[in-house]
């Protein structure tokens, strides 16, 4: 009589749970039952699942769990050191990266910014960061570091601050090559006419212009912050309609703010330089006493 039962699961064929267990089946059990699966292990001696796991609960082994990827820890124990080259990389970064958990993206137009925020990545993370033209003519620039973005990602505004605590002038100088702007808008009226000079920095998110004003607080400068949105006109209402998300707006209004601001941060783009060069003279030449 033929007392062979066969069991079929998944189309494999499995001899009976009641088999006999020998020597070499018990050390491999053992050994690779913390690191393989039971269906892999019922494969491997050929038993069924239940029959290895149940053996495996009468030997008290521990059975094979999944690994998680545990958060790496930032440059060891501690963040990136602070220097004038993370400052403004973080400000340019900030302003005009996309950051992802895998890489930091970075596209513009001008070809100095781009290559002046590849200069000071290399000097963060140690190795060469080259720009690059993409199909649609952006100066790109693409940096991959798990250690510098599990940092990034675990760190607050507070955080931030406390860390460039003695480089406000580089944060502010790469969030303004981002976000800054120079405006000119002429006043007037029935007796005279006036030209209101203003500068500043744009961005959607609150707690960037939060940032910035904490800077712009550390260097002794005066400002405003103000929210607004994008204004188009409805021609056949001829009215204006506000459209896509909120921004933050941290200007410098006064004359005096404005020669500060030029005087102590190190503004890297020329053309922006230029901007406020042409800004301060416009300043000397309308200020009757020294600023």
């Amino acid at each position: 009589m033929n007392w062979e039962i066969t069991y079929e699961d998944d189309g494999r064929v499995f001899p009976p749970s009641r088999e006999f267990w020998t020597d070499w089946k018990l050390e491999f059990l053992r050994r690779n039952y913390h690191k393989l699966t039971e269906k892999r292990m019922a494969e491997r001696l050929g038993y069924m699942p239940e029959t290895v796991r149940k053996k495996a609960v009468a030997l008290g082994l521990k059975p094979w769990e999944p690994q998680r990827r545990s958060a790496k820890v930032p440059f060891g124990v501690c963040a990136p050191p602070s220097s004038s080259h993370l400052a403004y990389a973080l400000g340019a970064m900030l302003g005009d990266a996309t950051i992802t958990e895998k890489d930091i993206r970075f596209e513009v137009r001008d070809e100095e910014f781009a290559m002046q925020f590849g200069r000071c990545m290399s000097h963060v993370l140690g190795r060469p960061v080259v720009p690059y033209v993409t199909d649609d003519e952006y100066f790109a620039v693409r940096a991959s570091c798990s250690h510098f973005l599990a940092w990034l990602h675990g760190s607050t505004i507070v955080d931030l601050w406390h860390m460039l605590n003695g480089y406000a002038a580089e944060y502010l100088a790469g969030f303004f090559d981002a976000e800054g702007y120079v405006c000119y808008s002429l006043s007037g009226g029935r007796r005279r006419c006036s030209l209101a000079i203003s500068m500043g920095m744009c961005n959607t998110n609150p707690m960037l212009a939060l940032l910035a004003r904490r800077f712009l607080l550390d260097l002794d400068i005066w400002h405003t912050v103000q929210r607004t949105r994008w204004s188009v006109r409805d021609f056949p209402t001829k009215n204006y309609v506000s459209i896509g998300k909120p921004m933050y707006l941290v200007s410098l209004t006064k004359r005096v703010s404005v020669v500060r601001f030029i005087s102590l941060v190190p503004i890297r783009i020329a053309r922006k330089r230029k901007a406020l060069a042409n800004l301060a003279q416009e300043i000397a030449a309308r200020t009757p006493f020294a600023v």
